[in-house]
């Protein structure tokens, strides 16, 4: 072995010795690295995804400053429907880490599941700035303005939703359902036309793509659509009514009748609480003069949507038909009423939609609620009348008596 003496010293020293401190250096080094990946970012990740909701709400108490922390215990709250806790979780997270886009993620799905669509569409907005290439983000701001009614909106975000995702057919779905509903057929028509090209077997696209061939009275093109979105999705009860009221549109001989009705038959045999199934139904075995199978199917209708005045009307005809004169003449009166009532509810709600923050618009809506029966979205108008203002003790007194008369009638718990 070699050896070489320490300076001042005539003490042979091993030359092996001289490397011990580099090997140290080394060992050192290697400890805080590994430190450093253990307590990286990454690794905290790992860690956090393996816990459950229990094990992350102990994790928050001992990291209260830890946004990542928070984020994936906001996602745990959403994966258990507890959507108020996790949009505190997410909130928490964004003012930890106010650059955090996924955190303004997460806190905009959790109040648009709480019901909180206007703060969802803010801090959506905030996100896109903050990300303006996540898909994530722009898909959230368009399921906000969809969610306030206002469609046209969406299109900016599912525009460059298809962008980002070219390849993802539900991508281009979304953006065909907002232009149709934005009342844009021809654009609806090409996003769907794409949808179905990105992604063949996606039965929802071809089903509503059967819906604008049918609104360009592209009949041949309609059926095929139809007949493919139920090759692809046999228990899907929309398809099969679209391509029976199709088929109930078309020339009006016994055999095309025959189809109509086994669509709606299929249809309401997968969905049997599907009201305007039974309506179509009925229609159907009216126009051929059957008045007595039309009855009970127009009275399935009244009873699964009361709101509905058509059913309700055309029940009185047939009833007249029969010879039944009293009381179908009672029921078309009565359709004219609820005509009236609907026409009255959706025009108050259409406004609201566009001036949420009318305080007197609430008010209407909910003594019209109260008029017609919808105690739940009458007291839901007068719970936002007194919040969008100072309180009004007049109002206060009305709401109470109204919630003593619904415990009466049994409606509500005492």
């Amino acid at each position: 072995m070699e050896v070489t003496a320490v300076p001042g010293s005539n003490v042979p020293v091993p030359r092996r010795a001289h490397r011990l401190p580099w090997i140290l250096a080394i060992g050192l080094l290697a400890i805080v690295v590994s430190l450093m990946v253990r307590n990286s970012s990454w690794a905290r990740e790992r860690r956090l995804k393996q816990m459950d909701l229990e094990e992350l709400a102990l994790a928050i108490h001992d990291a209260p400053n830890d946004p990542l922390t928070f984020l994936y215990y906001g996602s745990a709250l959403m994966e258990a429907k507890n959507y108020t806790a996790a949009e505190n979780a997410f909130q928490r997270a964004v003012d930890l880490d106010p650059r955090s886009a996924r955190a303004r993620i997460g806190l905009g799905s959790a109040q648009l599941r709480a019901g909180k669509v206007p703060e969802a569409r803010d801090t959506f907005e905030v996100a896109v700035r903050q990300a303006p290439k996540d898909p994530a983000a722009h898909f959230g701001l368009a399921q906000a303005y969809y969610q306030m009614g206002s469609p046209r909106r969406a299109l900016p975000s599912l525009q460059k939703l298809t962008e980002l995702q070219p390849n993802s057919a539900l991508a281009w779905y979304q953006l065909g359902k907002a232009y149709g509903d934005a009342r844009q057929a021809d654009q609806a028509l090409l996003a769907l036309e794409k949808a179905t090209q990105v992604d063949p077997k996606l039965s929802i696209a071809w089903r509503d793509l059967g819906q604008l061939y049918r609104h360009y009275s592209r009949i041949p093109e309609a059926e095929a659509a139809f007949t493919r979105a139920i090759q692809l999705q046999k228990e899907d009860p929309v398809a099969y009514y679209w391509l029976g009221q199709l088929y109930s549109e078309m020339a009006d001989d016994p055999k095309t009748r025959g189809k109509a009705e086994q669509c709606f038959l299929a249809a309401l045999a997968r969905d049997p609480k599907m009201a305007e199934g039974y309506y179509e139904l009925g229609r159907l075995y009216e126009r051929a003069g059957n008045y007595r199978a039309a009855i009970p199917r127009y009275r399935k209708s009244v009873e699964l949507d009361p709101s509905n005045d058509k059913p309700l009307y055309h029940l009185g005809r047939c009833l007249v038909q029969v010879g039944e004169r009293a009381e179908g003449q009672k029921l078309m009166k009565a359709s004219q009423e609820l005509r009236a009532a609907r026409f009255e509810v959706d025009n108050l709600e259409n406004r609201l939609r566009n001036d949420p923050n009318n305080r007197q618009l609430h008010l209407r809506l909910g003594r019209v609620y109260r008029r017609y029966g919808n105690f739940e979205g009458a007291l839901q108008q007068y719970d936002l009348y007194q919040r969008l203002g100072p309180r009004d003790p007049a109002i206060d007194k009305e709401a109470v008596a109204y919630i003593k008369e619904l415990q009466k009638q049994g409606l509500l718990p005492r």
